[in-house]
C-alpha cells in the first residue's frame, strides 16, 4: 500500500530511499506527537516524543 493512501504524499524521504535505493519490501513514516505545536515540539518535549519513538520501534522489531 502506498503511504499516500494512508497519510499523505511526500516525495524525497527515507521510506523513498529505502523502498526506491534499497529495494525494501516496507518503508513507513515516523511522526512526531500530535500536539497543538504541529512539527515544532517545545523543548521540553523533544526528549520524551525521542524515547517514545524508541520504545515503539524496539517493540516493533520484536515481534518480526
Amino acid at each position: 500500500m502506498l503511504s499516500t493512501v494512508v497519510l499523505y504524499q511526500s516525495s524525497g524521504n527515507g521510506r523513498d530511499y529505502v523502498t526506491d535505493v534499497g529495494k525494501a519490501q516496507f518503508g513507513w513514516g515516523i511522526e512526531l506527537r500530535d500536539t497543538q505545536y504541529g512539527f515544532v515540539l517545545p523543548p521540553e518535549q523533544i526528549l520524551p516524543s525521542g524515547i517514545e519513538t524508541w520504545e515503539g520501534l524496539k517493540y516493533a522489531w520484536s515481534q518480526f
